[in-house]
């Protein structure tokens, strides 16, 4: 699966009034791009850091070209209007990834909690990818789990190598599950930034 995940903020100080044209616009007009096959959208919490944006979303694909072509339409274009006109700041990442736990009961509607690990794997580490993948798929509470190497997307280069994937439901926060869910491997990988949003499944 390709997946991007983007952090944004609103241009507009009146963030009851942003969400209420996200939800309205945005997202109704997300979900009708062509080739997207998972949807998740949140405000961005809390991990080890503070997050750096008001919200943040994450896209799936089958492949790199769908992504990539998915706003060359009619819907695409209207999409990118609304963004101009209502969001600032935005960052991407993006990477190809293996499905190593499917999110595959996802429903629209249904709350969600995703974590986002972005890193550089230690020297002489990347042996050791398989073993350390199973590990986490083993997780309580995980019910979706991508990981895969980064790359440059619209125009973005990656700063780290590697981005992984890791959606609860919501009632694992703040709980010492979440707290397993979102710590990073220390003896595998450096410069870890973690990021986290609380949530709902579009696609």
């Amino acid at each position: 699966m390709f997946l991007m995940f983007a952090r944004f903020d609103f241009k507009s100080p009146d963030l009851a009034a942003e969400d209420q044209n996200y939800f309205d616009n945005h997202v109704r007009l997300a979900r009708r791009l062509p080739g997207v096959r998972m949807y998740l959208t949140g405000k961005l919490i809390e991990t080890r850091l503070k997050p750096d944006r008001y919200r943040a979303v994450l896209f799936g694909y089958d492949t790199a070209p769908a992504a990539m072509t998915s706003l060359d339409n009619p819907v695409g274009a209207e999409l990118m209007a609304d963004s101009a006109a209502h969001i600032v700041g935005t960052t991407v990442t993006a990477c190809e990834g293996e499905e190593i736990l499917p999110f595959s009961g996802r429903k629209p509607g249904h709350p969600c909690a995703v974590i986002v690990l972005l890193y550089n794997l230690l020297p002489g580490a990347a042996h050791r990818l398989r073993s350390y993948a199973d590990s986490i798929r083993r997780l309580p509470d995980l019910c979706g789990y991508m990981a895969g190497r980064t790359f440059e997307a619209r125009g973005e280069k990656p700063d780290r190598e590697r981005m992984e994937i890791r959606i609860a439901a919501p009632e694992v926060l703040r709980t010492p599950s979440w707290d397993r869910l979102i710590a990073p491997d220390d003896s595998l990988m450096t410069a870890a930034l973690i990021h986290a949003f609380e949530g709902e499944v579009q696609i």
